[in-house]
């Protein structure tokens, strides 16, 4: 009871002093937030694992950490570690390359009035996960601030709508399937825009990623592509030892990478989070 009187005077004390210095009412709600571990430790000073966000958003991107903190629900005690970051990142790029992909293969001239029961017969699950997802989205939200539920449903979405670009492989989208493929993009985009996720441009979000998880590697753009170049020559040459050489090289220093018909691409394979 006396610590129940205490948190009471404290509440009041609070509304005092906010509503005198600004003139106007207090917050109508309180959300009580579970811990920030790291490690599965207490974040502290005196134990040396603190960090700022201005800190860990050096190499991890702002959309990153909110997915991270929005998958756990408010009360729940958040552990952050690398693991648990880059899950995030892979969920997040995971969102975005889906975006990309349709971006590429349904032409924005698709977005044509077609009678649902004809996108129905395209796919009929991405069909009723395009149609239920703002309703279920809203239930988690109203349902005390759920957002890790929220945050089920858009990836749900997500691996239909991916399937359902690779049912075509590389080729157009044209007429219902273009359609459906834009209005599910834009449904996620929707929904997960109320959380502040998917603002960015699909192509440019992947593209400053790629550069952001670069920096772990201590490397620079221009060194990565003068590797390229020397491996380019050396397979040109059919010094095929110097080119697993350079490869085996890039990837120790966490860079993939990938040979396709448009030339050689690289991706960072992992990173530190945390900058340890």
């Amino acid at each position: 009871m006396a610590a129940a009187k205490t948190w009471f005077f404290l509440i009041e004390n609070e509304i005092a002093q906010s509503e005198a210095a600004f003139g106007v009412p207090f917050v109508r709600y309180w959300l009580h937030n579970g811990f920030v571990n790291i490690n599965n430790e207490k974040m502290s000073k005196s134990l040396g694992n603190f960090f700022t966000i201005r800190d860990i958003l050096q190499t991890v991107h702002p959309e990153t950490l909110r997915l991270f903190v929005l998958s756990k629900h408010y009360r729940s005690p958040v552990d952050f570690s690398d693991e648990t970051v880059v899950e995030a990142e892979r969920g997040l790029e995971r969102l975005y390359a889906t975006l990309a992909a349709v971006t590429r293969q349904a032409p924005e001239s698709a977005d044509a009035v077609i009678a649902d029961q004809q996108l129905h017969s395209q796919d009929p699950e991405l069909f009723t996960r395009v149609t239920e997802l703002p309703d279920a989205f809203q239930e988690a939200m109203d349902n005390d601030f759920n957002t890790a539920q929220a945050i089920g449903y858009l990836f749900d979405l997500q691996r239909h709508l991916r399937r359902f670009l690779d049912r075509f492989g590389t080729k157009k989208l044209k007429g219902a399937s273009a359609l459906l493929a834009l209005r599910a993009a834009r449904i996620l985009q929707q929904q997960a825009g109320i959380l502040g996720l998917l603002s960015r441009d699909p192509e440019a979000f992947l593209e400053q990623q790629r550069r952001l998880k670069l920096k772990t590697t201590g490397l620079s753009e221009e060194q990565v592509e003068q590797f390229i170049h020397l491996r380019h020559e050396a397979r040109k040459a059919k010094d095929f030892a110097e080119a697993d050489r350079i490869r085996e090289e890039l990837a120790a220093q966490g860079v993939q990478l990938e040979d396709s018909p448009e030339g050689t691409h690289w991706r960072v394979e992992e990173h530190k989070a945390q900058g340890n």
